[in-house]
């Protein structure tokens, strides 16, 4: 039903039986292991439909420095995808509440299937992940999230951060513990709050938003978006080039900038 890589859809707006707006999609995605580290603790995925009217993107981050990391990311990632790409044999023309409990659904059973290989192996009893998964359907977005691993959207030409980090970080920042000038030589930047595999009871941020011709939604982890800045991110997504193009370029950007960590992408572009 779904098929991975980048295919640019022809149809642009149409208007499904049920009378949801029928937008098409583009999708791909990259992930590199950057400057510095010898192995690729990131894992991602991405599935369009044949008619290009749903596509998915999924992301994850190994925690860094745990042995498993990598097991970890790419067991979350499989899991998603896993559960849903048999959705849209089940529903072929769902509603928002269908396509958010589905997706928090397959959010659990990837903590779940963490957890579970956490504790079955004791090489493995400190690894984690984060977790972000969009699936686009109609004219809606819809995006949960766990860690710090983000979601962008291009919006008029202007990038806003759609998640919020679930981390010790961003709690100092918002509540003026820390300021944003000492972001950068924070010791605490990449201790998180909420994680696959650590919590068993894990409860995922969710949020839906209409999504309109043009639009660009890019999953990422903190590989691109802490040596690629917002301005330049946007500009690469304004380019009048192919989303595989795009792709490649924030990547080669952030190895430019001198990447420390991981540093992955998955970007759908709403036709």
């Amino acid at each position: 039903m779904y098929s991975s890589g980048y295919s640019k859809s022809n149809v642009i707006l149409e208007v499904g039986s049920n009378g949801i707006t029928m937008l098409s999609y583009e999708v791909f995605g990259y992930s590199d292991s950057g400057c510095l580290r010898r192995e690729n603790e990131d894992s991602l995925d991405w599935c369009i439909r044949p008619d290009k009217k749903m596509a998915l993107g999924v992301l994850a981050d190994g925690m860094d420095g745990y042995f498993g990391g990598s097991v970890a990311s790419q067991l979350a990632v499989k899991t998603v995808v896993n559960t849903l790409t048999p959705f849209d044999l089940q529903c072929k023309t769902p509603y928002v509440e269908e396509i958010e409990r589905t997706l928090l659904h397959a959010g659990v059973a990837a903590n779940d299937a963490v957890v579970q290989a956490r504790d079955s192996e004791e090489a493995f009893a400190e690894m984690g992940t984060t977790l972000v998964a969009a699936m686009a359907y109609g004219d809606n977005m819809t995006v949960i999230h766990a860690g710090d691993s983000r979601c962008y959207r291009l919006l008029d030409d202007e990038l806003i951060q759609m998640t919020r980090d679930d981390s010790i970080l961003q709690t100092m920042l918002d509540s003026g513990g820390i300021s944003s000038s000492d972001v950068d030589c924070a010791p605490i930047r990449d201790v998180l709050t909420k994680s696959l595999g650590i919590q068993t009871s894990l409860r995922f941020s969710l949020q839906t938003c209409n999504a309109r011709h043009g639009d660009s939604f890019i999953l990422c982890s903190d590989g691109l978006y802490r040596t690629v800045s917002k301005r330049d991110i946007a500009r690469v997504l304004r380019k009048p080039v192919s989303t595989k193009q795009q792709v490649r370029e924030l990547i080669d950007r952030s190895i430019a900038g001198g990447c420390k960590s991981n540093a992955s992408v998955v970007l759908i572009k709403v036709c």
